[in-house]
């Protein structure tokens, strides 16, 4: 049948993939101007009607219903019209006759195939976009339209955009983080491994050091194994860092950033999300995680210096997933996934600060407290936003957590990445006392669009 379409094609002299078409207007307007005596169409075809000669046409932003009368075409139109089948991408001309579409001509510019080799298992993108056709083109133009208001922003507060690489020679070393690894092979046959990253901080903070004073970046980043209805292993991120500033500066920026945004897209300070109504304006309420898990998980942190400790705590507060074996960080995310997360961020945004020293790798100690680390996460109805740092620009304390990092990675089974030695030779050189944050950007224009999945949010995945 596939060929054969083709073949009756080529046999009534059409190309069946023209390289023209002499389409006139869009289908919105046609619709909205009756008067037109005559126009030239061009669309999909999304349902052949049960007469014969009766079309539904679509293209990007409207519909229209054809009438293609048998008696009236050109034996040629005649011919082509018992060809067509849904699906199929036409040209028609023709007019109005009141409130109906009739067509003269028609011409088939791209058939579609698929429809006659699928099998039953698989789903075209043009299938999946017109299964959540509104949806999905009103989440596209809020992601385009937040994107673009992101740079506005950044542009307005005096930061350079700056573009880094995507594959580099090393790569974060978070313990619950894992990278994508490709193999460069030059003309001699050498090869090196290399890393699509999964952050652009380290090329960033290169930047600091070369002078540079306020940037941003707006970048996909990778993350091997996450693909959960929040997570996925390819992903927008926005980065920015001042220098000369600490964490503090950060959360103002944070604020500012996502009020402007709320006021352009949404012409308000309050915003909807999953039924529940968010105070987006200034000041954000600040807790810390000490604070946190003290108020929802009633567990004090500072009896729980130990891991032994930590057990104890956890078991005697009935948090029954806890295991003997458990690390002290393995212990903290199962109580704070259990218990907290979900309380951060209600009514209004929290930003949740000062986390025990070992979860801040690349962030300064508190000055007042150093078992404590200059770094938060900003919560929106439970949903993380983002993580920054005051940035330790202490090389020697750097290099001494990241080979930690390593060694710890070690014991997990988990790959180990070498250090990026350009990155540690950076804060020999000095970066000045910085600021930084890291948010997703997937995530932001999940909230404004109301959207439970980051699915919602993008085209592919």
């Amino acid at each position: 049948m596939l060929r054969n379409r083709l073949d009756r094609l080529k046999a009534l002299g059409f190309s069946p993939f023209p390289s023209r078409t002499r389409r006139m207007v869009p289908i919105r307007e046609i619709t909205q101007d009756h008067s037109s005596s005559r126009a030239i169409v061009a669309g999909r075809i999304i349902e052949l009607g049960k007469k014969e000669g009766l079309i539904h046409l679509e293209d990007e932003n409207g519909k229209l219903t054809v009438v293609l009368k048998p008696d009236s075409l050109a034996s040629y139109a005649r011919e082509l019209l018992i060809l067509l089948c849904e699906g199929d991408v036409i040209e028609v001309e023709g007019g109005f006759e009141g409130e109906i579409f009739v067509g003269q001509t028609l011409r088939i510019l791209a058939p579609s195939l698929l429809s006659e080799k699928r099998t039953l298992s698989t789903v075209s993108d043009r299938e999946r976009f017109r299964q959540n056709n509104f949806l999905l083109k009103r989440n596209m133009g809020q992601r385009a339209k937040t994107i673009s208001l992101i740079r506005k922003f950044f542009e307005k507060e005096g930061f350079l955009e700056v573009e880094t690489p995507l594959l580099g020679k090393a790569v974060g070393m978070e313990l619950h983080l894992d990278a994508f690894e490709t193999t460069f092979e030059d003309d001699q046959g050498t090869k090196l491994p290399l890393y699509l990253q999964t952050s652009p901080e380290y090329f960033m903070k290169r930047l600091l050091s070369a002078g540079f004073e306020k940037i941003f970046q707006l970048c996909k980043a990778f993350r091997n194994g996450e693909i959960t209805p929040l997570h996925n292993t390819e992903f927008t991120i926005l980065e920015w860092y001042r220098a000369y500033a600490s964490y503090e500066e950060i959360m103002l920026d944070t604020e500012r950033l996502v009020e402007s945004l709320a006021h352009e897209l949404l012409n308000t300070s309050q915003l909807e999300y999953q039924g529940k109504m968010i105070d987006l304006s200034p000041p954000w309420e600040r807790i810390t995680v000490h604070d946190a898990m003290l108020n929802y998980a009633k567990i004090d942190l500072y009896e729980a210096s130990t891991t032994e400790e930590f057990f104890r705590l956890a078991t005697k507060k009935g948090f029954s997933t806890i295991k003997a074996e458990d690390e002290w960080e393995t212990i903290f995310f199962k109580i704070f996934l259990e218990a907290v997360e979900g309380k951060l961020g209600r009514g209004r945004p929290t930003f949740l600060l000062d986390y025990p020293l070992s979860m801040g790798a690349l962030a300064k100690q508190k000055e007042s407290n150093p078992n404590i680390a200059e770094r938060f996460e900003v919560y929106i109805e439970g949903l993380e936003l983002g993580n920054a740092f005051t940035e330790l620009n202490d090389s020697q304390e750097q290099r001494e957590r990241l080979v930690r990092e390593q060694q710890e990675r070690v014991l997990l089974g988990r790959d180990i990445y070498p250090l990026d030695e350009q990155f540690l030779q950076a804060l020999e050189e000095g970066i000045p006392p910085s600021g930084g944050i890291a948010i997703g950007v997937d995530r932001l224009v999940m909230l404004f669009t109301n959207s439970r999945s980051i699915e919602e949010v993008l085209c592919f995945r």
